[in-house]
């Protein structure tokens, strides 16, 4: 973050920066949720829309090779056996 040194009336030095500055300045934020969702994307190969269809409405992927993905995800992640809704 940039800043400029300036004094003031009480003769103490106070640092000075711009809006940007104070926003660039800032941790990166994290999205648990959509990390998910970019994660099972990547693996798979298919849109995000199949995959919030595959989270949301308990859809199960058409493929048996996208079934395992996700299920092998999910019980590496978060240690639990996924259970499809039929």
């Amino acid at each position: 973050m940039k800043k400029d040194g300036l004094t003031n009336t009480f003769g103490e030095k106070v640092e000075k920066t711009t809006l940007k500055g104070c926003y660039e300045s800032l941790p990166e934020a994290t999205y648990p949720k959509q990390d998910m969702i970019n994660d099972l994307v990547g693996l798979t190969g298919k849109s995000s829309t199949s995959v919030r269809n595959w989270i949301y409405y308990g859809m199960k992927p058409a493929s048996p090779e996208h079934r395992e993905i996700v299920e092998n995800y999910v019980k590496e992640k978060f240690g639990v056996s996924l259970v499809w809704t039929e």
